[in-house]
């Protein structure tokens, strides 16, 4: 073998091996399930039987556009174009979120000052525009400096125009292979917890974002697992449970035009059937794609795209609308969906058994 071709493999093992090492011993520690700080700015409570209106959008960091492409996908890049373009994205989806006001967001993939976003702070961007929102971060990678990648910070956040009672993140299962192995990325559910006025009963809802990269799916199946857990128990107790975001599970069958090669798509998973507990709906836009692959830059009818961000909503929970927005990919590799609910009549909210 080549000697210089020998440096280079064993350089590339000892970063590789050094940076695994590293994370592995400082990145940071969550326990399995703890009180989230929120951001109080408001003083709105949610009123008996009224309807409310949810957001949710994986916004990439600001990064993945429809320039974009990435390596974890059969892309080439790691890092967004430039750091204009991070700011060009964020500030399109702080008008688009001006442009059609909710009562809570939910975001994924928000970052803070991170190398990939060229130290952009996402979060202050959403700050920005959802000044009078209530919030709260929840951080699934947290890392202060590995070789090539730098700083790296990420999580998701909900902003709420009423006041939360609480805010708790619950570890999932992790990956345990491949580079969000490596990276020790922390999954989690962030709930939140609303009171309504004169009931005893509380909204309870939840922002998720599973894994991708488990090839066999096994690690999304036990995410899946406690997620449902979580969110029936709630439902058994009375309360109205949403959950919503970016589910990296197909929700519906769609069959929109692309033309990516399979060996692409190996992330693509179906929802298993026995997930969604008797009774309980999705809400979901089958008209509107809310993901594309990043093999290479968006190219309409070329990518593959499907269905992947929704919600699913507890049986006492009527859904009165539900929207999915398709902006052709401009600003991240996700579409955001907007759903309205409101609680079914109360003569229709007594067998809570799931």
């Amino acid at each position: 073998m080549n000697y210089g071709y020998m440096v280079i493999v064993l350089g590339s093992l000892i970063l590789v091996i050094g940076s695994w090492a590293y994370i592995q011993l400082f990145s940071f520690k969550p326990k399995k399930q703890e009180r989230l700080k929120t951001n109080i700015k408001t003083s709105n409570y949610i009123k008996k039987n009224q309807s409310i209106s949810i957001l949710t959008w994986n916004i990439g960091y600001g990064g993945l556009g429809n320039e974009a492409d990435f390596f974890m996908d059969g892309g080439k890049n790691i890092f967004p174009k430039s750091k204009n373009m991070v700011y060009k994205h964020l500030n399109n989806i702080g008008k688009f979120i001006k442009s059609y006001p909710s009562d809570i967001y939910l975001f994924q993939e928000v970052a803070l000052e991170s190398k990939i976003t060229f130290y952009i702070n996402n979060l202050e961007k959403l700050k920005s525009v959802l000044k009078a929102y209530n919030y709260v971060y929840s951080p699934s990678l947290y890392i202060k400096s590995i070789p090539i990648l730098g700083r790296l910070i990420s999580g998701n956040t909900i902003f709420s125009t009423y006041v939360p009672s609480s805010s708790t993140r619950i570890a999932l299962p992790l990956e345990r292979k491949g580079l969000t192995g490596i990276l020790n990325q922390k999954y989690n559910f962030v709930v939140q917890r609303f009171p309504i006025e004169s009931s005893s009963k509380e909204w309870v809802i939840v922002n998720i974002h599973l894994a991708a990269f488990d090839k066999n799916g096994n690690t999304r199946n036990e995410q899946l697992k406690e997620i449902k857990e979580f969110t029936v128990n709630e439902y058994k107790k009375g309360n109205y449970v949403i959950i919503g975001g970016d589910w990296n599970h197909r929700l519906i069958g769609t069959s929109f035009n692309h033309d990516t090669p399979k060996k692409h798509l190996f992330w693509v998973k179906d929802m298993p059937r026995e997930f969604k507990p008797e009774g309980w709906k999705w809400g979901v836009d089958k008209y509107n794609p809310t993901v594309r692959t990043l093999e290479k830059p968006y190219i309409k009818d070329k990518n593959y795209t499907c269905v992947i961000d929704g919600f699913l909503v507890s049986p006492n929970i009527e859904i009165v609308e539900i929207n999915g927005f398709n902006l052709e990919f401009k600003d991240t590799d996700h579409h955001p969906v907007s759903i309205r609910i409101r609680p079914k009549a109360e003569e229709n909210n007594l067998n809570i058994s799931a």
